[in-house]
């Protein structure tokens, strides 16, 4: 990377990157640097890659300072736990606007393309734990609107399996509140959340079985959709 954004006491330099699919490479854009610190730490919070490490180049002493370590329990997420720690120890963080790394997802067998049940889990599991760190640093209430919305967009796996209604409703009920303020949801995913919520169970059930035919019908006339149901 450039000489001189390395040095200058910064404590972290990030990069654009490559997302490369099997027919196709994307340019990702990383979140970007505010003024205000915390403007930026939100930004990273809410991007779709925000909790990756793979582009950053890291102060080893910040690391050892602050006792940052992967965690060992948890099989996902482990990076996003660790990113999440890592921006909250350190305002030092300066951006590259050039591509430096290749992330390649051209493997169908790679885990990142074979998600389960237990990615849930853990994404459920490091957002209760991060929560407790900021409450911890006594900076929760400056970036819950944040996490509660990545709750939601946690909860989005389980609007399509009735048999987790219960589950949406029993985790971090705080955030159903903000069903239909979250932007990271589509209207259609809002309105099946918030019907959820209300525990209107069996209609819920009904509009699932529309969205997915309707889903499987699009989906049918456009082969390369890249459409997500949390984007509903």
């Amino acid at each position: 990377m450039e000489h001189n954004q390395i040095q200058d006491f910064n404590d972290v330099v990030i990069s654009d990157f490559d997302l490369i699919y099997p027919n196709s490479t994307v340019i990702y854009k990383t979140w970007n640097i505010h003024d205000n610190y915390e403007d930026t730490y939100k930004d990273m919070l809410l991007h779709g890659y925000g909790g990756n490490i793979w582009n950053m180049i890291i102060r080893r002493s910040l690391l050892m300072n602050n006792c940052i370590r992967f965690p060992e329990h948890l099989r996902h997420c482990e990076d996003v736990y660790f990113a999440y720690r890592l921006f909250l120890s350190t305002e030092k963080v300066v951006k590259v606007n050039k591509v430096f790394y290749h992330y390649n997802l051209s493997n169908p067998k790679q885990v990142s393309n074979n998600l389960d049940e237990r990615f849930n889990n853990c994404c459920r599991q490091h957002l209760d734990e991060i929560t407790e760190y900021m409450k911890e640093r006594h900076v929760y209430d400056k970036y819950k609107k944040e996490i509660l919305w990545l709750v939601l967009q946690t909860k989005t796996d389980f609007v399509f399996h009735p048999e987790k209604y219960e589950l949406f409703n029993n985790w971090r009920p705080e955030a159903n509140k903000h069903i239909w303020g979250c932007d990271l949801l589509g209207w259609r995913m809002k309105v099946m959340m918030l019907i959820i919520s209300w525990k209107y169970y069996y209609l819920a059930s009904i509009i699932r079985m529309f969205e997915i035919n309707r889903f499987k019908f699009s989906h049918t006339k456009n082969h390369d959709s890249k459409h997500h149901y949390y984007k509903l």
